[in-house]
């Protein structure tokens, strides 16, 4: 009995350090690792809208004004300014694809048309659909303004986009996080001009 007690403090010892490693190691690294995710997010509205110098939150859920969509909601929504125009939005949203979510940046302008696309976080297929990240199949998307937007195997109408080659799964995920971004924009924020 003597001996599970001594076992017994031990392995609670050995816990109680661990946690407190785990504690400390979170508390050290948590700023940076937020201070990392916000500059990647800067770097990516920054790209999907090169023209502007300016970015400013919109709340997501004011801007649905507690409307009910059947779309993806947008994770963040920023107005995108070029000195003091406002030029359109920047939305963050993350369809779900082939190996799980794919974080999406979409640049939208007042025109309607997509000014950018940036491919973030994802776990896609490596030489699959991991391809969507690439610039080439990035730029397929940007100034299509003709909506909902297809994905097809040889793309002939202006509303389709060519799929990667064994990736139809990822490229259609794409595909519905530009169609929900500028769904969203249409429905709640197309006609807000600051």
């Amino acid at each position: 009995m003597r001996d599970i007690w001594k076992l017994a403090w031990r392995l609670l010892a050995i816990t109680l350090v661990a946690a407190l490693a785990l504690g400390v190691t979170n508390y050290v690294t948590k700023d940076p690792i937020a201070q990392q995710d916000r500059e990647k997010n800067d770097k990516a509205r920054q790209a999907v809208f090169e023209e502007c110098d300016r970015f400013e939150q919109v709340d997501v859920d004011e801007a649905m004004a507690g409307a009910q969509i059947e779309t993806l909601k947008p994770l963040e929504i920023y107005a995108a300014y070029k000195g003091d125009e406002q030029m359109g939005y920047t939305f963050k949203i993350a369809p779900k694809g082939y190996g799980g979510e794919i974080e999406l940046t979409v640049g939208i302008s007042f025109e309607g048309k997509v000014t950018g696309l940036t491919v973030g976080s994802n776990s896609e297929t490596a030489g699959l659909g991991a391809n969507a990240t690439k610039e080439e199949f990035r730029n397929l998307f940007v100034d299509k303004d003709q909506f909902p937007l297809e994905v097809s195997k040889s793309a002939s109408g202006d509303n389709e986009i060519q799929a990667l080659t064994g990736a139809t799964i990822t490229s259609k995920a794409v595909a519905t996080g530009v169609n929900d971004a500028m769904s969203f924009y249409q429905q709640f924020l197309s006609k807000e001009r600051k």
